[in-house]
């Protein structure tokens, strides 16, 4: 936790695998912070950090938890923490792109394709074909 003037700053660690915080325990830590900014008046700034927070099974309960409480997002850091979400989740073969899309909210597997390649540079099938290779 850091501390300026009107903000205070608290890094949330969603680093992945055995020994990760629970789904629980964030949202216990997410409203202790926000109490404490309420008590204190000042403006929670959170930082989500860890190994590879985009792999925390918790990370969307989080996200969606601080929305409700009033954060606001950029649509580009939602449309990117996606996008690294699809990048994991075609590595896992039993998974179609429909239910990869369907998984992470987009509205059609068609939508999702031009939001990948507008990162990507290349569609989520050339993707995934190139990173199964690999292996």
């Amino acid at each position: 936790m850091s501390r300026t003037d009107e903000l205070f700053t608290f890094e949330l660690d969603l680093g992945a695998g055995e020994g990760c915080m629970t789904e629980e325990g964030l949202e216990d830590t997410v409203y202790n912070c926000l109490d404490f900014c309420l008590l204190y008046g000042k403006t929670p700034h959170f930082y989500l950090g860890g190994e590879d927070p985009i792999r925390h099974p918790a990370l969307w309960t989080v996200l969606e938890l601080l929305r409700e409480e009033g954060a606001s997002f950029s649509s580009s850091y939602i449309l990117r923490a996606k996008i690294r979400a699809s990048e994991y989740l075609m590595m896992m073969p039993e998974l179609s792109l429909e239910q990869i899309a369907a998984t992470l909210g987009f509205s059609s597997q068609s939508h999702f394709g031009q939001v990948f390649k507008r990162f990507n540079g290349i569609t989520p099938g050339v993707y995934r074909e190139q990173h199964q290779r690999q292996k």
